[in-house]
């Protein structure tokens, strides 16, 4: 019974151990993958979507373009027409030009008197995401950065920059992110994050428009190897530790 439970117990280390130095990480999609509105500190119209477990929190900020705090959507931009709040928002399908695949974190603009320019089309807002635990790799992709004066403009107040703040370290890409023409897809990659403040797009109060910035979010997690190994490890500790019981009573 001894030899059973030793060459068990290095059995299952062993495999435990090639299990670790094979299992890499895996991004994935932090954008809950369903249409509908995110609580962002105000409700939500109907029923808000689930946040991915990773997201403690999402918060609305006070945007410096608009002085309101914007609404927040998860959209397929390739669908059909969604309203919400009685037909005050509209998203149409698609958009100009190329449009991305996938579901995208979609701003609403939120006017001082209330409504919502271009139908909640345009998308615009600052939010602050707190995670629930450290995310060693984060990557955030911009769609649509393509005019001055919106995300990854700089100004003198700072009121453009497409991250905010975060304590993380920027490993990838740029902050700001530049300006780079109709329907673009532009990407950054942060390290050790446990919260973000973005900033996307710009309202021109003059001009009652300006220019919209959709967003997703992704992280590197384990793959379900790794964590297979991480139980595998703890088995093997555990039969050596009866083994080591065993011992110690016979002996």
């Amino acid at each position: 019974m001894k030899t059973t439970l030793k060459t068990l117990g290095v059995t299952l280390a062993a495999g435990a151990s090639s299990l670790l130095m094979g299992g890499q990480a895996q991004a994935i999609s932090l954008v809950p993958q369903a249409e509908g509105q995110i609580d962002v500190g105000s409700g939500c119209f109907t029923t808000c979507i689930t946040l991915n477990p990773l997201i403690a929190s999402v918060q609305s900020l006070v945007d410096a373009t608009t002085g309101t705090q914007s609404l927040l959507f998860v959209d397929d931009l390739a669908t059909g027409v969604n309203s919400y709040n009685g037909g005050a928002i509209q998203f149409q399908a698609g958009d100009t030009g190329t449009t991305p695949t996938g579901y995208w974190f979609r701003p609403v603009e939120v006017e001082s008197r209330g409504g919502h320019e271009e139908n909640g089309q345009l998308e615009v807002g600052t939010f602050r995401f707190n995670f629930a635990k450290t995310l060693k790799s984060l990557t955030v992709a911009y769609f649509d950065t393509e005019s001055n004066n919106t995300t990854g403009v700089s100004n003198s107040s700072g009121s453009f920059i497409s991250v905010l703040g975060t304590d993380g370290t920027l490993v990838a890409g740029l902050n700001p992110i530049s300006q780079n023409g109709q329907s673009n897809i532009q990407y950054q990659t942060w390290s050790n994050v446990n919260y973000i403040t973005l900033k996307l797009g710009g309202d021109n109060v003059r001009w009652s428009t300006g220019d919209g910035v959709d967003f997703q979010l992704s992280a590197d997690v384990p793959e379900p190897t790794s964590m297979a190994s991480l139980a595998l490890v703890g088995i093997a500790g555990g039969l050596g530790a009866l083994r080591k019981r065993r011992i110690a009573s016979e002996g």
